[in-house]
């Protein structure tokens, strides 16, 4: 007990006498920072946000301290959290930066940087000079440190000349970096601005400037349009991870993150330490962000889930109301299909087309066979592309026979030539029924044949012979026919025999002319083999149809008819809704149809003299079909030119009468004038009909000796004289027409009757010539009377004698 006791008094004495040693004097941020007058604002401000104590308790820190300057031009709000943002939780001494480092401040916005772990608001390091740790001109968050490492027992000052303001959210930043703006008003577009302005962190890979730039006009268009925010807005998700991903956290070599649209994309760090994000390089990393961080790229990353189809690029190029027309037919399919065994080509009008076109009504079959015809099985490339290509269209109609409609393609090559260079590129213009690719006026489908052939003036004689046959409604409904249609001059050609064809009672003939221009079948231009071809025709005789190697067409009846020379294709593939139609210079006479002398002079009307040919009884030699080859051309005058003779005293002399009809009949075919003629006369006179050979003679049936000549008075102008007749009347009579009938014969309608040479007809001169010699010789007479009463006057004076 006795021990006991003294144990306890002195352990109780040792407690009693020990003094602990004396605390260390301690140096905290807060008095670095009262010892300097330099951060009298900064105290101030820490003062007002009660941030001294926490300062205090801080065991380690950086503290990036502003200046009185630096608050005294600082344009933002100093509050707790702007505080927050100037303190790190580590100790960095001046050499310890480097650039591109990524600092994490005391700063911590709830959920912007994620829930767990290291989610202190950032700030980036940049470096001029030496980018490395070490010396050089450091800025933090754009600040300048003015000077370096001022210590303190719990952590060390950096002097900066700024306020340092906590970064905003990815939306807000992305809008405020000039060369992210682009990219920033595409997240307005796309609807992603609110999701990526939530406090939850992402990372974006932004392409800087031209965001779109990987996109051509029509696809940055559509992308912008209303109908494209989906597939914009698939873009940036693209580009978007939801989590933060600061570059220093990249694994070296490859990995991938995963996107919010869907797909991932692959990561790679080189030996170099480029990143790539899917093969495009990060031009600029770690634009900090509240929510996250934003690295720039050289260009826009592709996911494959965005798909252009035909109708994106029509939406593109302002063709959507012709997309919504395709929809309400239940057409959309040629749109959207993208596999490579059902591709089309789309000829579209932009919107502002229809605004003065006549359309048929919606939702009828019409207006879906117009729709139809805008579209081109298969993928055409405008290089591809030649002039006067007929490109099948997805409209088919049973007035083709169940076969394709086609689209004429026009193409005009224009030659670009730069700075004098000779080789320059060639330019080609192309239309699709005279209207462009696209914006032109919208493409109606052919219209029926008398619609397309009516409007060209240089057809009316067909459109008249069309009529007049009583056949147009027949040709209206064939389906899947060619026409060959003749122009107004080779109407013009074919003389005496047109004026016989229009005359009611040769309507069956005009029929068969018109039908064997018809063939049985669609003969597009391309598509008729080289070479001779005999078509059937609606006339129920081959028509010849010849294609040089040149491609040149002619058309020409079989048989061996000289009257009907080949027809040259002037203007080929008018499309119609029933066929094609294809411009003829020649009217095609089918070797079936009998056209006869007979015919032609009734075609002239030339009554009298089938009377006196009858009268005369030589109607049945040279009237009729030729006999044994034998061919008869007639001389026919005009009634009116009989109504200037006496016919009656004609008619009463059996002999003169006969005289006067064997003269107008000569027993041969005569001679065309284009047979002779040199290439390059045709050519200077290739529109100048030459029905007739210049100076030919020919024998008639009165004789041998009684010949008459034709010559050209003009381009183009005839006259038939009486060969040895030269002053007497009716020696010579103008030509108004020439017509061939079958075997070569023919009728040369003229306006005089002619006089066989020895018949005098009043003294042998006309009376112009008479009535000439009668006014002179009345002159001579009354000058030479008139000059001898002057002389005898005179003499009267010289002898005295003067006038009374």
């Amino acid at each position: 007990m006795k021990h006991l006791v003294t144990t306890l008094l002195f352990l109780s004495f040792l407690l009693l006498s020990y003094t602990p040693p004396l605390a260390e004097a301690s140096t905290t941020l807060i008095d670095v920072l009262s010892g300097d007058t330099r951060f009298s604002s900064l105290l101030t401000n820490l003062q007002h946000t009660q941030l001294v104590p926490y300062l205090n308790k801080l065991k380690i820190a950086t503290l990036f301290a502003p200046t009185n300057d630096a608050f005294r031009n600082a344009s933002i709000e100093i509050t707790k959290e702007v505080l927050l943002f100037h303190v790190l939780p580590v100790e960095l001494k001046g050499d310890e930066f480097y650039h591109g480092q990524v600092l994490e401040t005391a700063l911590v916005k709830e959920g912007y940087l994620g829930k767990y772990g290291h989610v202190g608001q950032r700030i980036k390091v940049e470096k001029q000079g030496n980018r490395k740790k070490g010396r050089g001109k450091v800025l933090i968050g754009g600040a300048q440190i003015i000077e370096s490492d001022l210590e303190a027992d719990n952590g060390v000052i950096q002097v900066v000349d700024q306020v340092l303001v906590p970064p905003e959210d990815i939306v807000k930043t992305a809008a405020s970096v000039e060369s992210l703006k682009a990219f920033s008003e595409l997240l307005v577009l796309s609807g992603l601005n609110s999701v990526l302005s939530e406090p939850r962190p992402f990372t974006v890979f932004v392409p800087e400037s031209a965001a779109l730039a990987r996109f051509n006009s029509i696809e940055e268009t559509y992308l912008k349009s209303e109908q494209g925010r989906g597939d914009l807005r698939t873009v940036i998700e693209y580009h978007v991870h939801e989590g933060v991903l600061f570059s220093e956290e990249v694994p070296s070599g490859r990995s991938n993150i995963t996107t919010v649209e869907g797909e991932p994309l692959d990561i790679k760090v080189d030996k170099a330490n480029n990143i790539y994000v899917d093969d495009v390089e990060v031009k600029t990393r770690d634009v900090i962000a509240s929510n996250g961080a934003i690295h720039t790229l050289s260009s826009l990353l592709l996911p494959t889930a965005l798909q252009f189809t035909a109708r994106k690029y029509l939406i593109g190029l302002n063709s959507s109301r012709f997309v919504s027309l395709l929809d309400e037919l239940d057409l959309g399919y040629y749109l959207d299909d993208t596999t490579n065994d059902s591709s089309f080509t789309i000829l579209a009008p932009r919107d502002e087309a229809f605004e003065d076109e006549d359309l048929p009504a919606r939702g009828t079959p019409e207006f879906k066979r117009w729709l139809q015809y805008h579209i081109v099985p298969g993928k055409k490339e405008l290089q591809d592309l030649n002039d006067g290509t007929l490109l099948e269209t997805e409209l088919v109609t049973q007035e083709l026979k169940g076969t394709r409609q086609r689209i004429k393609v026009g193409v005009e090559e224009e030659k670009l030539w730069f700075g004098g260079n000779d080789k320059g590129n060639t330019r080609k213009d192309v239309r699709f029924n005279e209207a462009g690719l696209v914006g032109d006026p919208v493409l109606p489908p052919p219209s029926p044949l008398l619609n397309n052939v009516v409007v060209d003036l240089r057809l009316s004689t067909f459109i008249a012979s069309l009529f007049a046959s009583d056949l147009e409604p027949q040709l209206r409904h064939s389906p899947g026919i060619t026409l060959f249609v003749p122009t107004n001059d080779a109407f013009a050609q074919l003389g005496l025999v047109t004026r016989y064809l229009l005359l009611p009672e040769a309507r069956n003939d005009l029929q068969s002319v018109i039908k064997y221009h018809v063939a049985d079948r669609i003969l597009y231009s391309a598509e008729i083999p080289e070479g001779t071809n005999e078509i059937p025709t609606l006339a129920g005789s081959d028509l010849i149809i010849n294609k040089t190697k040149n491609g040149h067409i002619f058309v020409h009846p079989t048989g061996d008819q000289e009257f009907s020379l080949a027809g040259n294709v002037t203007d080929r593939d008018i499309l119609v809704s029933t066929g094609v139609v294809h411009i003829v210079d020649r009217v095609i006479v089918p070797p079936t149809l009998e056209i006869t002398n007979r015919n032609l002079l009734r075609g002239v009307h030339a009554s009298t003299l089938l009377d006196i040919l009858k009268a005369t009884n030589l109607s049945d030699l040279v009237l009729g079909s030729p006999v044994d080859r034998h061919r008869y051309t007639i001389l026919a005058p005009s009634d009116k030119a009989f109504a200037r003779v006496n016919l009656t005293r004609l008619l009463n002399d059996p002999v003169a009468l006969d005289k006067i009809a064997r003269l107008h009949i000569i027993p041969q075919a005569v001679e065309r004038g284009d047979e002779d003629r040199d290439e390059e006369d045709k050519e200077e006179e290739k529109n100048v009909p030459h029905p007739l050979k210049d100076g030919a003679e020919y024998s008639t049936l009165l004789s041998g000796d009684d010949k008459v000549t034709i010559r050209e008075i003009d381009s183009g102008r005839f006259i038939v004289e009486v060969s040895g007749r030269r002053w007497g009347d009716n020696s010579a009579a103008r030509v108004i027409g020439v017509g061939r009938s079958q075997g070569g014969g023919g009728v040369i309608f003229i306006d005089q009757v002619l006089v066989p040479k020895e018949e005098k007809n009043g003294g042998g001169l006309p009376p112009w010539a008479t009535a000439l010699i009668t006014i002179v010789s009345v002159g001579i007479v009354g000058g030479g009377g008139y000059y001898g009463f002057q002389y005898w006057r005179r003499g009267r004076e010289r002898e005295g004698y003067v006038a009374v």
